[in-house]
């Protein structure tokens, strides 16, 4: 368990460096307007660091699935097509990390979204509805960069599932930064959804406190959301609070 992106006094890691030198399309120039939040280089983590032609990633070798994996969307990568996902079986299909559709912009780029290490066993229900319309909320013409953190959770200690050499994760977690196109950065918002058909999102107060367990470092936020939970749900994430400790 880690934390994917680390927020400190209001700013947030972002691989710009990475993504610069791959050739990802970055559309917004800096500005002087007021912001709250800054975006500075940097990688959430650097263990297994993995740069692709249209994301970055942490690859995790015993789960043999990415710990998170990082994306830039503007109207320059978008291409509104779909594909219909691989299955893996039992009910799960191929969920790519980094959304394929989201990177046609060019050849190489489309076939690092679509290696193995970007994949994981999703539901296939929450792949074809609840998540893809998250997916498909990521980006608007309102907006210039949208920077995206998608990965996996496994919060369920006993269940070790594993399909296609890939451990089944229990949720999936995405952490959305936009940037306007006056330069400045909204707030962090934060989903997790249970790798499982479900109902709805998590109400916006939630998701706030998730984002404040998974992407800030300050140990304050995170009690705030431990202290609301049952007890078997508070290890796991005290294994994300320990980890955005250190």
């Amino acid at each position: 368990m880690l934390v994917i992106c680390m927020l400190v006094n209001n700013f947030i890691r972002i691989p710009f460096s990475a993504m610069f030198s791959s050739g990802s399309p970055v559309s917004c120039r800096e500005t002087q307007q007021p912001s709250r939040y800054k975006l500075i280089n940097g990688f959430p983590s650097d263990t297994d660091l993995k740069i692709r032609k249209s994301y970055a990633m942490s690859f995790d070798t015993e789960t043999k699935n990415a710990k998170w994996v990082y994306e830039i969307l503007n109207k320059e990568t978008i291409v509104n097509e779909c594909e219909r996902p691989e299955d893996f079986g039992q009910g799960y299909v191929k969920g790519h990390l980094a959304a394929a559709a989201n990177h046609r912009w060019c050849r190489e780029a489309n076939n690092d979204a679509n290696l193995f290490s970007n994949i994981i066993p999703q539901n296939s229900t929450l792949n074809n509805s609840t998540w893809k319309t998250l997916e498909n909320e990521v980006v608007t013409n309102k907006i210039c960069n949208v920077h995206v953190y998608t990965g996996p959770l496994y919060l369920k200690q006993m269940d070790n599932s594993v399909l296609g050499g890939k451990r089944v994760p229990t949720h999936l977690f995405k952490v959305i930064i936009v940037e306007n196109v006056n330069g400045t950065v909204r707030a962090p918002a934060c989903y997790v959804m249970p790798n499982e058909k479900i109902r709805h999102f998590l109400s916006d107060h939630a998701s706030q406190l998730l984002v404040q367990a998974l992407v800030l470092s300050r140990l304050d936020y995170c009690n705030v959301l431990l202290a609301g939970l049952p007890a078997t749900s508070i290890k796991p994430l005290q294994l994300i609070q320990n980890t955005a400790a250190r």
